[in-house]
């Protein structure tokens, strides 16, 4: 039954996050992606927009994106559907194998977490993430201490969430008092193409306005999410008040988790995966699980796929044309219409890869490009506030492409 029940696990997760590409940062993934494997270098500087062209780009993420391409190149927009699923059932996987305790304990703490990874979970670089924080939680279960500087090294060039693996090294290592270790993992991330830079890239990210985009906001108190991640973090809480007394960095370490948890939607899947092993360490020595317990959870697992692919779109693959604007972007490049272009922040990346260079875009997911006058500029004439129509005319604005219920739709009627 146990390793039936791991199988049921694995395939469960696949079927239930391989699911239609949708998301609207994939275009320019996909775009930067290509452009860096045909030019031979990371991009430093902007050179997709009209709106802030030759504006410094820090492109931490270049590395998944070449991987999206090569995806992309050999597998199609099914590939990139299959990515997906794939990051996040290795993600569990990975996580299964750090995690102590019986399997039924195991199981019972990751399907926890599925929920609040369902509210993040598509075809950008932030799953592999996912992945390497799981990789990072089994390297410190077991293993040499090495390999964790160079796991953190590789993940500087894929996402920026090595900043979560940088700190969770730093825990570990502080509990072992093994401080060259901890030296090598703050080190480690040095070696991508911008060096020291990166970190100044991640204290830049404090002065953006993050808050505009759903995916950072907090979970809605009305939200399944949201109890589901109060539930995990109650459990927590109760296991640590059963174990006591814990050690003040294993209070500090779970405190600091939880408090991300709650700061905004992604971050819930990313502090419940790396709690998992925590939570399981608490619970291990007073579980006893019943005879039946693996019977339910199978039981669990097939009704929430079924449920997962009944609801949603999963299970099948390609882009999704009701999420970007697929039959939109068609009709521009085979019409007479010329820019400049005035977009929708969600359809950016989208027309960055299929547009560009035709339609320069206004803006796209890249907000940390678009800091100040361009972002100050989209949201004024986004919002129909008074002086839209100056800000169209001093752009040039000649056609736009925005979802229907966009204020500045309504004023152009």
């Amino acid at each position: 039954m146990p390793r039936s029940l791991t199988w049921l696990f694995a395939l469960g997760l696949l079927a239930s996050f391989t699911q239609p590409v949708g998301n609207a940062d994939i275009g320019f993934h996909l775009r930067i992606g290509r452009d860096i494997l045909r030019s031979g270098h990371v991009p430093t500087a902007d050179a997709y927009s009209f709106t802030a062209r030759g504006t410094p780009y820090l492109d931490q993420e270049w590395g998944s994106q070449v991987l999206l391409h090569l995806i992309h190149e050999a597998g199609g927009a099914g590939g990139l559907s299959l990515f997906e699923g794939l990051s996040v059932a290795g993600t569990f996987l990975v996580l299964l194998g750090a995690m102590p305790g019986s399997l039924p304990l195991r199981l019972g703490i990751l399907l926890l977490v599925t929920p609040l990874a369902a509210v993040h979970a598509m075809a950008r670089p932030h799953v592999l993430g996912w992945l390497l924080i799981a990789a990072l939680l089994r390297f410190q279960a077991r293993g040499p201490a090495w390999r964790i500087p160079l796991l953190l090294a590789l993940w500087a060039n894929l996402h920026a969430s090595f900043a979560l693996g940088v700190v969770l090294a730093a825990f570990h290592f502080l509990e072992r008092r093994q401080f060259a270790w901890l030296a090598a993992s703050l080190l480690a991330p040095l070696l991508n193409p911008y060096g020291w830079h990166l970190y100044g890239f991640l204290l830049m990210l404090k002065d953006l306005p993050l808050g505009l985009l759903g995916e950072f906001r907090p979970y809605a108190m009305n939200g399944h999410a949201f109890w589901v991640w109060s539930a995990y973090a109650a459990l927590l809480a109760a296991g640590l008040i059963a174990s006591r007394p814990c050690r003040p960095l294993i209070l500090l370490r779970a405190a600091a988790l939880v408090a991300l948890g709650y700061g905004g939607m992604r971050y819930g899947v990313v502090a419940a995966l790396a709690l998992a092993p925590l939570q399981a360490g608490l619970w291990a020595p007073r579980f006893r699980p019943h005879r039946l317990l693996p019977w339910l959870l199978a039981g669990f697992m097939l009704l929430g796929t079924g449920f997962r692919i009944r609801d949603a779109k999963a299970g099948r693959l390609g882009i999704d044309p009701d999420a970007l604007p697929v039959a939109a972007t068609r009709f521009l490049m085979e019409s007479g219409v010329e820019g400049p272009l005035f977009n929708d922040y969600n359809f950016g990346g989208f027309l960055l890869w299929k547009a560009w260079p035709r339609f320069r875009v206004f803006v796209d997911g890249r907000m940390d490009v678009y800091r100040g006058a361009p972002l100050d500029d989209y949201l004024q004439a986004l919002d129909a506030r008074p002086g839209w129509e100056d800000v169209l005319a001093r752009r040039g604005i000649r056609c736009v492409l925005l979802r229907t219920h966009r204020a500045l739709v309504k004023a152009l009627d």
